[in-house]
């Protein structure tokens, strides 16, 4: 092996174990579940253009450049399914202007979530509060923050 080959290949060897751990330290910085007191919340915010039109159509989504949708769902920590709840929410953004999050309930099969959407600018920072109950169980609050995006 000449040594052009054997760079390339030391080159290779290292682009290849540093691309996963990048990778991952990338996804690991957002994070989409809590686990507050007996429930574990999976949550996402994301363009609504990323919904196809026919699905959006069903369940009356909004779908535009400038908005965005917030998705929650509920589960029982010790459970597989995710359950009904009780939930309001509001997003504010960094100039303190704060907009009340109407949620959807949508059921699917076995599956129980939440959406509602959000305009937004391009970049713009929101601080998500959400409070939710389960039947028979106590209030709980996530919050989070997001920078979301338009899309062009």
């Amino acid at each position: 092996m000449n040594k052009k080959t054997h760079t390339f290949y030391h080159f290779l060897a290292i682009w290849l174990i540093s691309v996963p751990l990048v990778c991952n330290a990338q996804a690991n910085e957002i994070e989409t579940s809590a686990t507050l007191g007996e429930y574990t919340v999976y949550y996402n915010v994301f363009n609504s253009l990323f919904i196809q039109p026919k699905t959006a159509s069903i369940y009356k989504l909004p779908r535009a450049k400038n908005r965005s949708l917030i998705n929650i769902s509920v589960k029982k920590t010790t459970e597989d399914q995710t359950i009904p709840v009780t939930i309001s929410g509001y997003a504010r953004n960094l100039m303190q202007q704060q907009t009340k999050l109407n949620f959807r309930e949508i059921i699917e099969k076995d599956a129980v979530y939440y959406i509602a959407d959000l305009r937004s600018i391009n970049r713009e920072v929101f601080h998500f509060d959400i409070e939710f109950q389960a039947k028979g169980g106590s209030k709980q609050q996530l919050k989070f923050t997001r920078k979301l995006f338009i899309e062009k």
